[in-house]
């Protein structure tokens, strides 16, 4: 099948994606840790709270990899066209 022919493929290009955007993100992810640092050191009782928002916020970010795969998904159907049956999940 060719999707399992490509899966590498698209797992590397994941992985640059990812660190592309890490890279484009630095300064936000700094800030945004900058910001939950001040915050627990004022009020410590919230720190599990901090640590939640935390997780959810790299979370969100993570959550393009999985459009990223859709993407690919979505133009093997374009080319091939949606109704031969093939099937294009990685």
């Amino acid at each position: 099948m060719v999707i399992s022919k490509i899966k590498p493929l698209v797992d590397e290009l994941k992985l640059k994606a990812i660190e592309e955007c890490e890279e484009k993100n630095e300064d936000t992810y700094q800030e945004f840790n900058k910001v939950i640092t001040d915050i627990a050191l004022r009020y410590p009782d919230l720190k599990n709270n901090l640590l939640s928002l935390e997780e959810l916020f790299v979370e969100v970010g993570a959550s393009g990899m999985d459009l990223y795969e859709k993407g690919f998904i979505a133009a093997g159907e374009i080319i091939v066209g949606k109704n031969s049956g093939a099937d294009y999940r990685l």
